[in-house]
């Protein structure tokens, strides 16, 4: 794919993998023993792995910023902080799973709670206070997806082309992610 970056050119040295995610023009790695290596465009620092950051357990990326899940359920985020998005709230407590938004991060709470933080121009950050409990967190590029643990698909944030839209037909589901200005959501079917 598009490589003027260099965010295709996978480090000859970068070992086994468990997941890999991809920002706006960086690509970052999560080695099966929980380092974390990132390349690609730096010009904010996203892909200067912090060296007391610990093993992790999951990875994510916004478009110019990186957020890491530590295996203690601790969030560090790294890069680009114009908006905030790399202020973790020092209340946020332990996080199951993690997601970027373009500038903005997502963190799901152990509790299932959802905590986000960062741009806020079209209420991305804004949790309803109804969602209720959530198993998985998806992030587009100026909108928020939350799957409940009941299988519903809850969306907030920009609603330009009807990405928040979600469907009343869609029924119970397993997973959800984000395209920049679409959601996606895989049925229990």
């Amino acid at each position: 794919g598009y490589n003027g970056e260099g965010q295709c050119n996978t480090p000859a040295d970068l070992g086994a993998c468990s997941s890999v995610a991809g920002g706006g023009f960086h690509t970052i790695a999560l080695r099966s023993g929980g380092g974390v290596r990132c390349w690609g465009y730096n010009l904010f620092g996203q892909c200067n792995t912090p060296a007391d950051l610990g093993a992790c357990s999951s990875v994510a990326l916004g478009e110019i910023h990186t957020i890491a899940l530590r295996r203690d359920g601790g969030v560090r985020c790294w890069g680009a902080n114009d908006d905030g998005q790399c202020n973790t709230p020092a209340d946020l407590g332990s996080c199951s799973s993690i997601a970027g938004g373009a500038y903005h991060t997502i963190a799901l709470r152990s509790d299932g709670g959802v905590r986000c933080w960062g741009r806020n121009n079209y209420g991305q950050c804004n949790t309803p206070a109804d969602l209720g409990a959530c198993s998985s967190v998806a992030g587009g590029y100026y909108h928020t997806i939350a799957l409940r643990i009941d299988g519903g698909v809850r969306c907030w944030g920009s609603n330009q082309y009807g990405q928040c839209d979600t469907p009343a037909d869609v029924g119970a589901c397993s997973s959800v992610a984000g395209g920049g200005y679409h959601t996606i959501a895989l049925r229990i079917d």
